[in-house]
C-alpha cells in the first residue's frame, strides 16, 4: 500500500491510495466509544481476577471507572497507585471496605 500526505494548516495526516479517509490505529482516543466486543472480554477478566490493579488513572471517565465499579460489585480487591485522588476513591471503596469488615462481636445474653 502506498501512502500519501495530505497536509491541513499545520497538521499533517498519512492517507492511503487504496482506501479513502485517514488512517487510525486500532486504540481508543480520548471522546471515542470502546467497542463493545473490547468491553465484555474486559468484564470478563475482571470477574475471573483475582483483584484489580489500576496505575495512573483519575478514573474519571467512564471506560476504565466501569472495571474498578465491576470489581467492587463482585467483592474482587482493588489496588489504586495514582498520584491524587481518584474518581472511585469518592464513596465506591470506603463502602466496599465496610462491607468486607466482619460484624462487631456481641456478648450473648441468658434470659
Amino acid at each position: 500500500m502506498r501512502c500519501t500526505t495530505t497536509t491541513h494548516t499545520t497538521f499533517t495526516t498519512a492517507t492511503t491510495t487504496t482506501t479513502p479517509g485517514f488512517l487510525k490505529p486500532d486504540v481508543v482516543f480520548f471522546g471515542d466509544s470502546v467497542p463493545r466486543h473490547r468491553v465484555e472480554r474486559c468484564y470478563g477478566a475482571v470477574k475471573a481476577s483475582d483483584g484489580l490493579l489500576c496505575i495512573g488513572s483519575s478514573l474519571a471517565v467512564h471506560s476504565a471507572f466501569r472495571f474498578v465499579r465491576a470489581a467492587a460489585e463482585e467483592n474482587i480487591p482493588i489496588c489504586i497507585l495514582n498520584v491524587g485522588k481518584t474518581r472511585a476513591e469518592e464513596g465506591m471503596i470506603q463502602q466496599q471496605q465496610q462491607q468486607q469488615q466482619p460484624p462487631p462481636k456481641t456478648k450473648a445474653t441468658t434470659p
